[in-house]
């Protein structure tokens, strides 16, 4: 229908000509359409929205140029267009097009056209921890002078300094690139010759804010692209001079901006200047700024039209989308076409727009599903046909036919001449026939519509696959003659090199970094090669540009030095690899070359003992007695710390072997070491001198041949480093106790700063501290030391027994949760997708809610309806997913759960923060000084004013129960704003808010000479109710019968045999759990005479012989190790046969120990039945050495009344 003639009346139709030709494949862009285009009224709104498509200028970011695309800049004049962002965004486009033509002039001329501010001063990188960086003010913000460079918080130092004019109208850090991710500055200076409101018009790449005169007027926290012109903010100026300061930042790309000032009608204000010298001005405040954003006016034009109910609907809603794509406005175009989808459930073509939208936004699995589900119900549509295109490798798995007939379809499914060209290329490539490879390659090649991203990739194949260099060289040169590609140039280079035709190869580079002389990426490409060659004098003019791009370089002071120390100048040298390292303080190799240099002697050096055969010979032997086989001879680890922060490590571990047992334990040895490391000795000393040397993989050992009387010697090297906020910062944590007798165990930091905190627990290591040069040398050392005792069951960590010593120089637990509530901050976001699921967990809104029954609420959403995962890939450190994730995938951990609960507990109106935890296995002395060794995170609600902690990655668990690993476990609240808590503190999650968790029977025992009955009924509350809940959901009835069955045997000693499982009482989310059973008791009745007797068959166990089986401890009991369960009760009714009677009824029995207590009661309710109570309340706290025999009595008491007989006759 639209290719009748008449079809095409207006804008709207022209329009909808085109689209259904796209989406029949009908891609190369009819000729004068864009004229025609400019013909309508309001043309320039539709060209915005459809800029990047096949029909209008195509893709060419992604894409690049062909020659379909490059002629469209002689169809659009932009002297006609009145939308200036219109035609400043074409007359860029002409300029990129001129460029690729190697018109450079022109390209400059163009970009000229753009009034936009050019002329900036640039200083950063600074921290941006996950992007939080936006909301930390740097010394920047407020410091527009300064001879003081800014301590950055990642690595070293950075100043103000004048960027180098590019000529783009865009201003990009790209040299700031050697530090990706960072919160980078930009300031100018406007001088107004009269107070008055002007127009900001912002387009950004990444994060970004603006100030003026230190007010901050805009702000998106979006990680995302947009066009020039993407935002409005009205602000007034003052006269004279006025600070303009850009904050921003990327995790995606190169972050950049551009910044214009303009009237109402978007033309450049004429009565303004913009200049770096004069940096005198007055701070303002926000009333006399009065800042306001105004709306994009092709998103108003749009959207009047969808209200108005002007035009067709579908492509005011399909245009609209489009222009809030090109602004990276994902939420807006999701739920537009959400909507629309719901209209037209069938749609490909809709069902296209949203998988690009997910796609655009990162969701890559929202993004294959909708593709695969395209794929699946319209096979034959061309994204279902170009997408098996671009996955070639599951293409080249197919069978040949399948292979055949899949590229045939993909050769007829657009009108690209390059895809039947290149289809046929793959068909002969699989059939093996190269000279018809060669002819599809030479065809593709010279085919005008192929995208010149894609030029350099396929000349290589003559290189590649038919080992002819000299026609790839040819074909790159006859590319690069006509355009500038720099891929192009770079695979030339390549090529000169290889045929060693070094000139040509440098020639090519550097005509690039004449074009392009404010990339210092292209710069250091070239150096690359200068260096390769030996040519050190050129390289130095090339190096002092990237210096002068980016004064503030890690890349190019070490380029420089690195030039320098070849041209044997070295003194030179040194000066400029010390400021590299200030930049850069993970780089060992450099800091070697550095001691080297300067012939430093090694300060790890100074107190090592090193004469390590004569000490063996001086100790084997010393040590008479131990319990392990094995004596620690020699353990001495020396740490320096670099002031720019990451360091260095020696150590040596010397053990010597007196048994099979030590043996067993060194013949295979890890040390454990990552990274950066060198191992200089792993041998085993024999008793008559000779040396063994260890197999090793890595810091893995075996040591063959190991006998009674060896030593093992163990020396090594490392260097360390961090990231992030504490980069600089040493944290650490050294045990001074082993299991094995120790002779002499030291360990020395040396540190240039002054600044360490350290503590010891559980006793004293001695500890001197000495100035050593540079260097404050803190030194622990112990000798002679004694083995701890053997391990005991049920025995404490090793933090909570052993002498540990704990160092940090992170100078508060503020900073911890300042530092973790920047991280967390930017993935709080509620957007539409968390607002639906709020709106599913109150759709009644919460205003009639208790803060109780909201968290209840929330809670049981997060538990039932997501799992809990973690996988690497998806999970990455202390990062949590966006909730909105989190929800779409259904899987987590503890980090996404909790996060997701604060989001959806904040709307709700809760005060809620998340916790960071380190679980109660790892002890209660684990976590002393500041650190971020946190394993675990949960989130803590205030209810009713009290704390309530709930842990989310249960699904079964019910609401305010808190599992054994939570118990005493050590926490640190993460407050939403960072520095809302001051004074943080690491807190112990003891005697909180919890569900008890109490363990009850309740059962009747017929009581028969064979074998007697019982119906048991088991119920549980607390966090023992998840195993129960999960244990009972089974389908599969036979499964559930067995998993009971196994549970009723782990908790009684006597012979009993499931029959059946009668009733079911749980409900995930419910406090408690129930279950009846019906089970044979396989014991016999025991006779003496006219008795019988029988023992009471129990199913708990509070107490068994494992907890109480020593005579005494060395060791206290952690009772958290043995128990779990707040309460055991058993209720027994026994019942005997009629015309019996019970003769002997053992006495009611009461037991306590501390906080522990134990009773049973016999009541005897009449002749054939029996009564019997029993109540064991537990206790956490653990049992000291000194308490133990007390205790152990207390035990056997209580097991002594389970042991007793009952008898009737």
């Amino acid at each position: 229908m639209v290719s009748k003639k008449g079809f095409v009346k207006d804008v709207e139709t022209s329009l909808l000509r085109q689209i259904v030709r796209m989406e029949n494949g009908l891609m190369l862009r009819e000729d004068n359409f864009l004229k025609e285009l400019a013909t309508y009224p309001n043309y320039e709104n539709y060209l915005f929205a459809h800029w990047f498509f096949p029909y209008a200028l195509g893709d060419y970011l992604e894409s690049g140029f062909n020659s379909y695309n490059v002629s469209s800049i002689k169809e659009l004049d932009e002297k006609t267009m009145k939308n200036n962002t219109v035609r400043d965004g074409y007359v860029y486009y002409k300029s990129v097009v001129e460029r690729y033509q190697n018109n450079w002039d022109n390209y400059l001329a163009l970009n000229k056209k753009i009034e936009s501010v050019t002329q900036w001063e640039y200083c950063g990188p600074f921290e941006n921890l996950n992007n939080s960086g936006l909301d930390t003010q740097y010394p920047p913000e407020t410091t527009a002078v300064t001879e003081t460079p800014f301590n950055t918080r990642r690595n070293g130092s950075v100043n103000w300094y004048a960027a180098k004019n590019s000529g783009e109208p865009y201003q990009f850090f790209l040299n700031h690139s050697e530090l990706i991710s960072g919160i980078n500055y930009a300031q100018t200076f406007v001088d107004s010759a009269v107070d008055q409101r002007v127009n900001l018009k912002v387009g950004k790449g990444g994060i970004f804010q603006l100030f003026v005169n230190d007010v901050l007027v805009f702000e998106n926290d979006k990680d995302r692209l947009t066009e020039m012109d993407a935002y409005t903010i009205a602000v007034n100026l003052k006269k004279g001079n006025n600070r303009l300061l850009v904050k921003t930042a990327s995790y995606a790309t190169y972050p950049y901006f551009m910044i214009k000032i303009v009237d109402d009608a978007g033309n450049p204000i004429k009565n303004v200047s913009v200049n770096l010298t004069n940096k005198e001005y007055s701070i303002s405040t926000l009333a006399e700024i009065a800042p306001k954003e105004i709306p994009n006016p092709f998103y108003t034009f749009f959207e009047n039209r969808l209200a108005d109910k002007k035009g067709d609907k579908d492509l005011n809603r399909f245009s609209l989308v489009m222009a809030y794509m090109r602004n990276s406005e994902f939420e807006k175009a999701k739920k537009m076409v959400e909507s629309w989808l719901e209209e037209y459930p069938n749609s490909t073509f809709i069902k296209s727009i949203l998988a690009e939208i997910h796609n655009s936004a990162g969701d890559s699995e929202s993004y294959n599903e909708i593709i695969k589900n395209i794929e699946t119900f319209d096979p034959n549509y061309y994204l279902s046909l170009m997408n098996k295109f671009q996955n070639f490798d599951e293409l080249y798995k197919m069978d040949i036919e399948t292979y055949e007939s899949t590229l045939k379809k993909l050769s007829q499914v657009v009108d690209y001449s390059f895809i039947a060209t290149a289809t046929d290329l793959l068909l002969e490539l699989r059939r093996q026939r190269m000279s018809e490879v060669e002819a599809a390659l030479d065809k593709f090649i010279e085919d005008p519509s192929v995208p010149s991203s894609l030029y350099s990739t396929f000349v290589m194949f003559y290189s590649q696959l038919f080992n002819n260099d000299e026609k790839t060289i040819k074909k790159l040169e006859e590319n690069k003659a006509q355009h500038f590609n720099y891929d192009v140039d770079l695979s030339l280079a390549y090529y000169y090199e290889k045929q060693n035709r070094k000139d040509e190869a440098l020639e090519i580079l550097n005509e690039s970094v004449k074009k392009i002389d404010y990339d210092n990426a292209i710069i250091q490409e070239y150096i690359a090669y200068l260096h390769d060659y030996q040519r050190y004098e050129e390289s130095l003019p090339y190096i002092e540009m990237g210096i002068e791009n980016y004064p503030d370089t890690f890349v190019f002071l070490k380029l420089k030095a690195e030039a320098l120390r070849q041209l044997d100048k070295t003194v030179e040298a040194l000066v400029y690899y010390e400021k590299a390292i200030e930049r850069n303080s993970s780089d060992s190799e450099l800091r070697k070359l550095i001691y080297d240099l300067k012939k430093v002697k090694d300060p790890l050096d100074y107190f090592r003992l090193k004469e390590f055969y004569s000490f063996i010979e001086a100790n084997r032997g010393k040590i008479k007695t131990n319990n392990y086989g094995v004596n620690f001879l020699l353990d001495q680890v020396d740490v320096q710390k670099y002031p720019s922060g990451g360091g260095r490590y020696k150590g040596t571990y010397i053990y010597e072997v007196t048994s099979q047992k030590g043996i067993d334990r060194l013949k295979e040895y890890n040390l454990g070491l990552y990274g950066d490391y060198a191992i200089y000795k792993s041998e085993i000393v024999k008793k008559d001198k000779s040396i063994s040397p260890a197999e090793k993989s890595g810091s893995n050992f075996v040591f063959n041949g190991l006998e009674i009387g060896d030593v093992v010697l163990i020396d090594f090297e490392g260097s360390f480093s961090r990231s992030g906020r504490f980069y600089k910062d040493y944290v650490d944590t050294r045990g001074f106790n082993s299991y094995y007798p120790v002779t002499e165990k030291t360990f020395r930091l040396f540190m240039q700063e002054d600044n360490l905190k350290f503590k010891v627990t559980n006793g004293e290591i001695p500890y001197k501290k000495s100035k050593e040069g540079d260097f404050y040398v803190h030194e622990w050392s112990v000798k002679n030391d004694k083995e701890l005792p053997m391990s005991e069951d049920f025995m404490p960590t090793y933090s909570d027994i052993a002498r540990e010593l704990h160092l940090s120089s992170i100078e508060s637990w503020d900073e911890i949760s300042n530092w973790y509530s920047d991280l967390v901050r930017e993935q709080m976001e509620f957007d539409q997708t968390v607002e639906d699921a709020f709106k599913k967990i109150f759709p009644n809104g919460v205003a009639n809610l208790s803060d109780d029954e909201k968290a209840k609420k929330i809670y049981e959403y997060v538990t039932e309806n997501f799992s809990y995962s973690y996988v690497s890939f998806k999970q990455s450190g202390f990062v949590p997913q966006k909730p909105e994730k989190t929800i779409k995938t259904k899987l987590g951990d503890c980090k996404d759960f909790s996060t997701l609960f604060a989001v959806l507990g904040k709307e709700a109106g809760l005060d809620v923060n998340l916790v960071l935890v380190l679980t109660s296995d790892y002890g209660k002395n684990a976590l002393i000084l500041p650190s971020t060794d946190f394993n675990h995170c949960i989130v803590k609600v205030t209810i009713d004013g009290k704390p309530q902690f709930l842990e989310l990655t249960d699904k079964y668990l019910p609401y305010k129960a808190l599992p054994v690993s939570l118990r005493n476990a050590t926490g640190l609240e993460i407050p939403y704003n960072k520095g809302a808590i001051q004074g943080n503190e690491l807190f112990k999650i003891y005697n909180v808010n919890r569900k008890k968790s109490t363990f009850l029977n309740d059962y009747i025992v017929d009581i028969a000479d064979e074998s007697s009955n019982i119906h048991l009924t088991t119920s549980v509350t607390g966090h023992l109710s998840s195993y129960y809940i999960e244990l009972l959901s089974d389908d599969n009835e036979n499964v559930k019968k067995e998993k009971i069955s196994d549970d009723l045997l782990n908790r009684t000693k006597v012979d009993v045999e499931l029959v059946s499982v009668d009733k079911v009482d749980k409900k995930v989310g419910d406090d408690k759990v129930a279950f009846e059973t019906t089970i044979t008791l396989n014991e016999k009745l025991n006779k003496i005479g006219s008795m019988k007797t029988f023992q009471l068959p129990y199913f708990s166990i509070p107490y068994n012989q494992s907890v109480v089986s020593l005579n005494e401890r060395k060791y206290p009991i952690n009772y958290l190790e043995y128990e779990n369960t707040d309460v055991y009760e058993d209720s027994m009714l026994i019942n005997i046969e009629e015309g019996h009677t019970f003769v002997e009824i053992p006495e009611s029995k009461e037991f306590s120990f501390k906080g522990h207590s134990y009773t049973i009661t016999y009541e005897k309710t009449k002749e054939t039945q029996l009564k019997v109570t029993v109540k064991a309340v537990m206790s956490y706290e653990n049992i000291e050495p000194d308490q133990y025999p007390e205790f152990r009595k207390y035990v056997k008491d209580v097991l002594e009344t389970r042991k007793q007989f009952i008898a009737f006759k």
